[in-house]
């Protein structure tokens, strides 16, 4: 199960990487005590991303078990909980612009992302509500369309005529 969830964390990282995102995520982010926040953490100026990623087999319906579903998107309410009610001091770590200190006092805008990997349901549900708070579902073919479409570098690279075509 471990490795199952370890690679199925690697995928949102990896995906992470490729986009424009790189120097504001943050894999894995942990409290003091040495306990995980979540999956992936993604935060560009007053905008936080929670990322919760589980790996879940399909029953023989073609839909996961609703009490999976419900332990990822408790543990974003969680991990939402931790970061922003709790007085700890959690620092971050990202490889390019190294640890610092998170502070819950700038973001203005929370976003919850569950990514619900292995095989796609036949009914899928992109939008729960739980206390308050929105959470926004996505399968791993959702995730990987949404990091490429957010790799806006590549595509101006791929995309834009050059200056001497705009003469």
């Amino acid at each position: 199960f471990q490795l199952k969830g370890a690679e199925a964390e690697g995928i949102v990282h990896d995906l992470s990487v490729r986009s424009f995102l790189t120097d504001w995520c943050y894999l894995n982010p942990r409290l003091p005590d040495g306990k995980e926040i979540c999956d992936l953490l993604v935060v560009f100026d007053d905008i936080a991303i929670i990322w919760q990623v589980k790996s879940l087999k399909l029953r023989d319906d073609g839909q996961y078990k609703r009490g999976d579903v419900e332990k990822n998107l408790r543990q974003l309410i969680g991990a939402k909980r931790r970061l922003f009610d709790l007085d700890a001091e959690i620092y971050l770590e990202n490889p390019r612009r190294g640890k610092e200190l998170f502070n819950p006092k700038t973001i203005k805008q929370i976003f919850l992302t569950s990514v619900l990997m292995g095989p796609p349901e036949q009914f899928f549900s992109f939008v729960e509500n739980i206390n308050d708070s929105t959470i926004h579902v996505f399968n791993r073919e959702f995730t990987e369309i949404v990091f490429n479409e957010l790799d806006t570098i590549s595509c101006l690279l791929y995309t834009s005529p050059s200056p001497r075509d705009r003469t």
